[in-house]
């Protein structure tokens, strides 16, 4: 037998084949593309979870921004003096002189200044009331400090020179 009488013979077990082999093509392509199609999905879910991520974490700033602004709203100068003062009171610390020095005005902020003279019967009493001056509800940070020797001080007090600045957000 030759093959074309081989071929006539089983022609369409040829053909059943060939339409076979041709389909299994066909679905492999099919398959490639939609494995294609399913990873650019993938990707473009985990860009766009990404982007979640980042809009969630601006919203948490906004928020903690907002929390800072209502917490720095104006005060006039008294009533930072106010606070000072009980502050130093609460911790301790005798208040010599306590006067304004200046602002700063900038377009979001205005920063008070206060020059004051303290008396600490130690360096804990001191730290306590620095401590509880910046940790304050309001914003208040000692810019400067100049100590001076107890032993140049007839009570063998601390005598401390400092800038507190106050800073105001304005709306």
């Amino acid at each position: 037998m030759d093959l074309s009488a081989m071929l006539n013979k089983n022609k369409n077990k040829v053909f059943g084949l060939a339409i076979i082999l041709l389909s299994f093509m066909v679905a492999y392509r099919i398959y490639e593309w939609q494995a294609l199609q399913l990873k650019l999905l993938n990707d473009r879910i985990v860009e766009e979870n990404k982007k979640n991520q980042v809009l969630t974490d601006i919203s948490k700033l906004e928020g903690e921004v907002e929390v800072y602004r209502k917490l720095l709203t104006k005060n006039d100068a008294s009533s930072m003096m106010s606070d000072i003062n009980n502050i130093a009171r609460d911790t301790g610390v005798k208040i010599i002189s306590i006067r304004p020095s200046g602002e700063n005005a900038s377009p979001e902020y205005t920063k008070y200044m206060f020059d004051l003279s303290v008396e600490a019967p130690d360096y804990n009493t001191l730290a306590k009331f620095v401590n509880k001056l910046e940790t304050f509800e309001r914003v208040y940070l000692v810019e400067v400090s100049n100590i001076e020797s107890p032993f140049y001080n007839k009570d063998k007090e601390l005598r401390t020179n400092l800038r507190i600045s106050a800073v105001v957000m304005l709306n």
